[in-house]
């Protein structure tokens, strides 16, 4: 996110031009607000993926990957990934 100075104190009535601290802590503000509303909207994005119930099977998804990647048949390959819980896979090193 870029600001140009006459922007952000043209919004701050009072505020004196060559001010670089109050030009930071806009910046700041504008970083925080951005990063809140991105998180928001992520967990906005989990509560509906959870609300729409169980996802495709894991081999569903392998074979849309190897289909859109060009990645060989044997992608992943089974000792590379396993199982923590029904349904969600980790690599292994």
């Amino acid at each position: 996110m870029i600001l140009k100075w006459k922007q952000c104190c043209a919004k701050k009535p009072g505020v004196k031009a060559g001010s670089l601290k109050v030009l930071l802590k806009m910046l700041l503000a504008n970083s925080l607000e951005a990063d809140a509303q991105e998180y928001q909207e992520t967990v906005e994005a989990i509560r509906e993926a959870l609300a729409s119930g169980p996802g495709k099977p894991i081999e569903q998804y392998i074979a849309e990957q190897r289909a859109k990647h060009g990645y060989p048949d044997d992608w992943p390959r089974r000792d590379a990934v396993k199982e923590v819980s029904p349904g969600v896979f980790v690599a292994v090193e």
